[in-house]
């Protein structure tokens, strides 16, 4: 970033990525006067630095969620009162999130194991788990 900004400046880019992007809303959060929140709002996006400050906070915004999001992830894949077809898809998500699965566009035979054997195709594992899921589902009495 170029420069660090005014205590204003700041706390409107804050505001302003907080609020989804309306300038007079975040002007009068940041502590400009409600008369002139439109013009000053309007003005402040005309600013490089502001520009820069509103990108940092939208990039500290989506760390947050990824943390949130994955976090939440983990919980449904360790849960034992989540339902087997919800564990499935937190665990592929999880599988993809680390590089370890995906699309078969995605993965290709240069992601090797330490030992030199091809990594296992865990898309297909989690899609039978998946399918035995679902059977278990449909037909209740193969659990007994």
């Amino acid at each position: 970033m170029s420069a660090p900004g005014t205590e204003l400046q700041i706390r409107f880019a804050s505001a302003y990525a907080r609020n989804g992007g309306n300038a007079k809303a975040a002007a009068i959060e940041a502590g400009y006067s409600e008369k002139s929140a439109d013009d000053l709002g309007r003005r402040a996006l005309e600013s490089p630095i502001v520009h820069e400050l509103i990108i940092l906070e939208l990039t500290r915004q989506r760390a947050r969620a990824g943390v949130i999001g994955l976090n939440a992830l983990i919980g449904v894949a360790e849960s034992d009162k989540a339902p087997a077809p919800a564990k499935v898809a937190a665990g592929r998500a999880l599988l993809e999130f680390a590089g370890l699965a995906g699309s078969s566009k995605d993965l290709d035979d240069s992601r090797w194991r330490g030992d030199g054997s091809p990594a296992p195709d865990y898309r297909s594992i989690l899609d039978a788990f998946a399918q035995a899921a679902a059977a278990a589902i449909a037909s209740p009495k193969s659990l007994q």
